[in-house]
């Protein structure tokens, strides 16, 4: 990461919000190029943080229920000393904490979510109805070059749905939370599993009129 996006990244936290201390969803990635070997959910928070009594599911959007190429119980697992913890394919680097049983095509493409909850995954085995209500820590509601569901919709009312096809090539964008563990869910056009999720730096011209906004604001 250069400088200047380190120091906007940190910049932004200041001014909206410290930086996580409870697990949330940060970034996914479901829908990669050729086969989908690469992809991944990832999570964040305070470094080391047991995830013990948590566990995280898919929802298939076509009949909104549970699938269980991603269904997981998180008993004895934490987040790293950096605060990442990443589900992913065999193939993506750095290595997952977790590994999926299929090399490809264990994340479904759009529309679609990931739900982050506190229980056992046994309560939520294939084609049942996924966990609301208070039980839910966090959840990211995705499509790829899709519109939104509105059965996920209506069970994760407060979950604004992303579209990993926003910047024009859903093959090698993902979608992460901006600033990193903090902010709202957006388009990325770098993946970065195990690390800190980065917008495009902004060219001398945008940062040009960043400033004489901000000058503008002040007057």
């Amino acid at each position: 990461m250069t400088t200047t996006i380190r120091n906007l990244s940190l910049l932004l936290i200041l001014c909206f919000g410290s930086i996580a201390s409870a697990q949330v969803i940060n970034e996914i990635d479901a829908d990669t190029t050729g086969t989908d070997v690469l992809e991944f959910v990832e999570l964040f928070g305070a470094p080391n943080m047991s995830l013990t009594g948590l566990s995280i599911v898919g929802v298939n959007g076509f009949d909104d229920l549970t699938y269980d190429t991603f269904a997981f119980d998180l008993d004895g697992f934490s987040l790293d000393a950096n605060g990442y913890f990443v589900i992913g394919n065999p193939t993506v680097v750095p290595a997952p904490d977790l590994v999926t049983a299929s090399a490809n095509n264990a994340l479904q493409n759009g529309p679609d979510a990931i739900v982050l909850f506190t229980g056992d995954i046994a309560n939520f085995p294939n084609d049942s109805t996924p966990p609301t209500g208070a039980a839910v820590i966090d959840v990211i509601h995705y499509g790829t070059n899709d519109s939104a569901d509105a059965g996920i919709s209506a069970l994760y009312p407060g979950a604004v749905y992303v579209d990993e096809g926003t910047l024009g090539d859903k093959d090698t964008d993902s979608i992460g939370r901006f600033p990193n563990g903090t902010g709202d869910f957006q388009t990325l056009d770098s993946p970065t599993p195990s690390d800190e999720n980065v917008v495009p730096e902004p060219g001398a011209f945008a940062l040009l009129l960043m400033g004489g906004l901000f000058l503008f604001r002040r007057r």
